[in-house]
């Protein structure tokens, strides 16, 4: 599968019966001073993917093309990217910066530096995309919002990121769910900035496999869970044969509990607006805590 984008494509071979992915290629246009030719042909694509995979691309190779239209530039779409989120059972959104419809919010300095990136094909400023894109998610969470409270997760997708950002970058996608979200719960944060899931899905798709049961099956793994409640000032928190810790929660911003995936803690608290009582695991990034205070939406 190829997931085509405006200024790139992101692709995965993945084997059609146990559908894990062997190898990936990330492709971002290089600059040209010819506008028309950094666009994407199915050409240009069959090229790339040959020159990058070699001998592990055979002549029998189904390559399923993923677009957010039916046509991107000569490039018929198997799958509409939409269609492929709505199959995977659980509220998912793609974070894209270089649609040019989400840099309303941007200062008049920041959209110069913007058009300047994404024309020469440069890592775009991580504070610029990171507004772009927390824009775009708090956008997401208005039109899905009961779906994320029924389903108590979200996937959010976005373009490659630095290893070194990614930490601080997940941090604050999580803290605008917080900031956005006023119900007392758990609510799980999978994260990819490699469309894995999108591409894996549309395998499942091809195969006839229903993308929603596999996931549940193959359950993915979350980087970070987040807790709210109201009026939330301490957790008692309980790990495996340790003894019984109180957690302080900062009332202005995420407060961190550290524990890993293969952990799990009983978190008990209740205050006069709301309770939480449950053994949970936790996650790559570890739990973290918001207390919605009175002067939040209920």
């Amino acid at each position: 599968p190829v997931y085509v984008r405006n200024f790139g494509f992101t692709a995965h071979l993945i084997n059609s019966e146990t559908f894990e992915s062997l190898n990936s290629i990330y492709y971002r246009n290089p600059y040209t001073a010819n506008f028309s030719e950094s666009f994407l042909t199915q050409k240009k694509v069959l090229e790339i993917l040959k020159s990058n995979l070699k001998d592990k691309l055979s002549s029998d190779t189904e390559i399923i093309y993923i677009t957010d239209e039916d046509f991107v530039n000569d490039i018929k779409s198997t799958y509409i990217v939409s269609d492929v989120l709505s199959k995977i059972g659980l509220p998912a959104v793609i974070l894209d910066y270089s649609k040019f419809n989400n840099i309303s919010k941007l200062t008049k300095d920041e959209i110069n530096t913007y058009f300047n990136q994404v024309k020469y094909s440069e890592d775009l400023d991580f504070d610029i995309r990171l507004k772009i894109e927390k824009d775009i998610l708090i956008t997401f969470i208005y039109d899905s919002y009961k779906n994320i409270q029924n389903s108590k997760e979200i996937l959010i997708c976005t373009n490659q990121i630095d290893k070194g950002q990614k930490t601080q970058y997940i941090t604050e996608l999580v803290n605008v769910l917080s900031e956005n979200i006023y119900e007392t719960g758990l609510i799980k944060v999978n994260f990819e900035d490699n469309f894995e899931l999108i591409c894996k899905a549309s395998v499942l798709i091809a195969q006839n496999v229903k993308v929603s049961d596999y996931f549940k099956k193959n359950l993915i793994t979350s980087v970070a869970k987040l807790i709210l409640g109201h009026d939330l000032d301490e957790v008692e928190v309980t790990k495996d044969a340790e003894d019984l810790k109180i957690l302080k929660v900062n009332a202005e911003k995420l407060t961190l509990l550290k524990l890993g995936e293969d952990e799990k803690a009983h978190i008990k608290w209740k205050s006069q607006k709301s309770k939480f009582d449950a053994q949970i695991y936790g996650a790559k990034m570890g739990v973290l805590f918001r207390s919605i205070s009175n002067n939040d939406k209920v």
